[in-house]
């Protein structure tokens, strides 16, 4: 009888409820904090990585020769196309980027109806990069599905040569 008392106390006790449901909660809400935090630390970068790509793409528009097309190269800027990335990238951030830049690659076109060249056509260079973007907190996805760590991204601008 003691017994029965006892264990009828015990299931209209509801003390510790609201511990239960938080214990349910949590997991949910560390799955959408760390989109949060990783999704504006991704978009952060990108949008670094874009403005490094753009200025890239402006410089080598600068100094590249008006007169390139045809049979000229942009190849030779590859490592300037390179360190102007990397720059914008790491440079002046709060938090550390953990990124890497995998290639970046100038090239260049000649499309008809410019003015640069006595032939009518204009010279417009190019930068691509890949860019690899580390998660940070990829491993609390793993508690939904799969674990998530890198993001592989290809970004690209082109522009019109100036020339010297």
């Amino acid at each position: 009888m003691k017994l029965r008392r006892l264990l009828q106390r015990f299931l209209r006790n509801d003390r510790g409820g609201a511990m239960v449901e938080f214990g349910m909660i949590l997991p949910l809400m560390l799955v959408f904090m760390a989109i949060v935090i990783d999704g504006g630390r991704l978009g952060m970068i990108y949008q670094n990585a874009t403005y490094g790509v753009r200025d890239a793409t402006r410089m080598l528009a600068r100094i590249s020769p008006s007169d390139i097309c045809p049979g000229g190269s942009v190849a030779g800027f590859t490592g300037l196309a390179t360190e102007i990335v990397s720059e914008s990238i790491t440079g002046g951030n709060a938090f550390p980027a953990f990124t890497q830049v995998i290639s970046v690659e100038p090239s260049f076109r000649c499309v008809a109806g410019g003015f640069n060249n006595n032939d009518g056509t204009a010279a417009v260079v190019e930068v691509s990069a890949v860019i690899e973007m580390q998660y940070l907190l990829g491993g609390v996805f793993g508690l939904f599905g799969t674990s998530l760590s890198t993001l592989t991204t290809t970004i690209s601008d082109q522009s019109r040569i100036y020339g010297l």
